[in-house]
């Protein structure tokens, strides 16, 4: 990400176990074993420019997956 330029304020990175669950723990410090199929999580950091971002400074904002949501049980 610290190649990115400037002009972009959001990346989506897409991937699989276990490497977003390390993503995600390297640059927030949470740590999650189970990334459920089709799971999103948000990253905010605080920062002017990408290469400003250090390990575990970043904000989990949220993490949800499929059955979180409240249609997952209306069958």
């Amino acid at each position: 990400m610290k190649s990115t330029k400037d002009q972009y304020n959001s990346v989506f990175l897409f991937g699989h176990m276990p490497d977003m669950a390390s993503v995600l723990g390297d640059l927030s410090g949470v740590v999650k074993y189970e990334f459920p199929t089709c799971c999103v999580a948000s990253i905010t950091f605080d920062v002017n420019h990408w290469t400003d971002i250090k390990e575990g400074e970043g904000e989990n904002n949220y993490f949800v997956y499929p059955k979180m949501m409240p249609w997952h049980n209306l069958a």
